[in-house]
């Protein structure tokens, strides 16, 4: 986490860097990688530890199904 907070630092401050148009996609797929590792991958965990989601409702599963597909296929589309 601490390099996607260093890069994402790094792209926003530099303003020759921030401006130029083919690191947009770059910006952009750096935050959602970033989504993805920090929601994703505390629920995976938590499933694994436990065996089931807490909270165990269906919005939390719907939310956890959007974060896995929804911006996984979202970042393939901005990186091809």
């Amino acid at each position: 986490m601490l390099c996607y907070f260093f890069l994402i630092y790094y792209f926003l401050t530099h303003k020759n860097i921030r401006q130029a148009l083919h690191n947009h996609a770059i910006i952009a797929s750096l935050f959602i990688d970033f989504i993805i590792l920090s929601v994703d991958l505390s629920c995976h965990l938590g499933f694994l530890r436990l065996g089931y989601i807490v909270p165990s409702i269906p919005e939390i599963c719907l939310i956890w199904q959007l974060l896995d597909s929804g911006f996984w296929y979202r970042d393939l589309f901005l990186k091809s």
